[in-house]
């Protein structure tokens, strides 16, 4: 007696096995782990903005803004995604915020991996200023994309 793994052509277990890449599962934040999301709550936004040109994207790609505030018109959720080219990358991105009355700033670079087989990696480096933050990494079998959270940003 053959089992089902054994009756099933080439072509369909690798369409069986690719699935979870292709089909993007409705989750509280869009994307899979391909995806990186900056959120900035709009607690920041009562002290800062986002400097005029930023976020800067060297790596990857933006995706634009998933929420935006009402009143504010800022962005709550800047979202990217990676490359898929050969060789791609994940999101690698800056952003400086500067005082809304004054002129001191603060710059922070996000860095997520690329995500083949397992959810790439984050990181997180102050550029200018200090920042506190959390990191929830994304997961490829879950198939959620990963999350920086800025809960607090001191300009210089």
């Amino acid at each position: 007696m053959k089992t089902m793994s054994n009756s099933l052509s080439f072509s369909t277990k690798l369409i069986l096995l690719a699935t979870p890449l292709l089909v993007n599962q409705a989750y509280a934040y869009s994307g899979n782990c391909e995806t990186l999301h900056l959120l900035v709550p709009e607690s920041i936004y009562q002290k800062y903005q986002v400097s005029s040109g930023n976020p800067v994207v060297y790596h990857g790609i933006s995706k634009g803004c998933d929420k935006v505030d009402t009143e504010t018109a800022e962005c709550l959720d800047y979202v990217f995604g990676q490359t898929t080219f050969a060789f791609g990358s994940g999101p690698d991105i800056d952003i400086e915020f500067k005082e809304s009355n004054g002129d001191k700033t603060a710059k922070i670079r996000v860095q997520q991996n690329y995500c083949f087989l397992e959810a790439g990696h984050i990181t997180v480096e102050p550029r200018k200023g200090g920042f506190e933050y959390n990191i929830t990494e994304g997961s490829y079998g879950d198939n959620t994309p990963g999350l920086v959270t800025i809960t607090s940003i001191e300009a210089l």
